[in-house]
């Protein structure tokens, strides 16, 4: 016979041999094997560790960041012409204005944007004096054009008016009417270089009032509108606030301290800054669809005075507010770690020294809210940093 059926031969067996070893060993199962299989795979206890702390329960709002306030800006039609008419509108939709910024051009003339709690209701001149004359006085200082506010209209308020109308790039009107006598220390005599500017006055149209600034202007009228009773600029305030509509009528309170999250952006701590129904007698959304007529409009600013970032409108967030503390300087557990007695007491299995195991150890449930317990034992295993069994 020559080698290679001798070689084939041999390979064949092999084969055949370690197949039917392999099956041998599917077939033939030792008992202990068998029931090794029949057992579930130990799974490791689930486990928690006791903290110290004080448990407090908090109650959380869903809330939102809107604009802190928007209002209706009216614009003032000039008197002494036929018509007025809108000529530029330098303040585009978005853009924020602040004191002493154009919103508008009418008839080529500029309406200057000023901080006041109330419109403009009167042209200003030289002898004229009151809260309007204050308001216009305070945007002159803020803008660095006027030393100090005292209400009335004086030869250097009238100088500011007339640098504030150059810096804009226009020339302020002369008054029509001659001076009344001022008292005021403005009314000292002008120098040389300012004497043209003396007389200078602010029109009710070149004046528009909003209660807060910087704004974001929303809407305005556009270049070739006529300007009439209606006419306005439609803004919201620079800054945002956090507002939340709720049925609970004590639950947040004038001055109450808060915290608040928004979502996406960052955690601080804020305080309510007023409560009132909702707009319009009840148009506040409902996430139910139910009736909104029964809701309280909560407004939250931050407590440290700065402002919120315009930026954050339109977010979601949540205002939480603590309501009362269950437990001061306690041992906390999660709830699942606790077994209750039917007695009110509880117990709680805590891990061995060795980590072999578990114990149980009675304990008294102090308080307990939102998946957390406070417990009391005088065991000392029971202690800051021990583990114990969950489930």
């Amino acid at each position: 016979m020559s080698e290679e059926p001798v070689i084939a031969v041999a390979t064949a067996a092999a084969t055949t041999l370690l197949i039917g070893g392999w099956f041998a060993a599917l077939v033939f199962v030792s008992p202990e094997q068998v029931a090794a299989a029949a057992k579930a795979p130990v799974q490791p206890a689930l486990t928690g560790t006791i903290e110290r702390g004080d448990l407090i329960e908090t109650v959380a709002f869903p809330a939102s960041v809107d604009y802190a306030s928007g209002q209706s800006i009216p614009i003032a039609a000039i008197a002494s012409t036929a018509r007025t008419v809108v000529t530029a509108a330098p303040g585009t939709i978005g853009a924020q204005a602040d004191i002493g910024s154009v919103l508008l051009e009418v008839n080529g003339q500029p309406v200057f944007l000023f901080e006041a709690p109330f419109p403009f209701y009167r042209d200003l001149r030289v002898g004229d004096h009151g809260p309007d004359v204050e308001s216009l006085q305070r945007g002159l200082v803020a803008v660095g054009l006027l030393s100090a506010v005292d209400g009335t209209y004086g030869q250097r308020t009238a100088v500011a008016v007339s640098r504030l109308y150059k810096n804009a790039g226009y020339v302020a009107p002369p008054s029509q009417e001659p001076p009344a006598a001022a008292v005021s220390e403005q009314t000292s005599p002008p120098s040389a270089n300012t004497a043209g500017a003396a007389g200078a006055f602010m029109p009710l149209s070149a004046l528009a009032a909003a209660t807060r600034v910087p704004v974001t202007i929303r809407s305005s009228p556009g270049v070739g509108d006529l300007v009439s009773d209606s006419t306005s600029v439609v803004v919201d305030a620079g800054s945002a606030q956090v507002r939340v509509q709720t049925r609970e009528e004590d639950a947040l309170q004038k001055d109450a301290v808060v915290h608040v999250t928004i979502d996406g952006a960052e955690s601080f701590d804020g305080i309510v800054t007023s409560l009132g129904a909702p707009p319009q007698g009840g148009t506040a959304d409902s996430s139910d669809g139910s009736e909104t007529n029964d809701m309280t409009v909560v407004t939250v600013m931050r407590s440290d005075g700065t402002g919120i970032p315009a930026d954050y409108v339109g977010h979601t967030a949540s205002v939480s507010i603590e309501r009362q503390v269950l437990a001061q300087d306690a041992l906390i557990v999660p709830l699942s770690a606790v077994r209750t007695n039917s007695d009110g007491g509880g117990a709680i299995m805590v891990a061995d020294l060795d980590g072999a195991g578990f114990r149980r150890i009675g304990v008294t449930i102090v308080a307990s809210i939102d998946g957390r317990v406070a417990i009391a034992s005088d065991d000392p295993a029971v202690h800051e940093g021990q583990s114990v069994k969950l489930g």
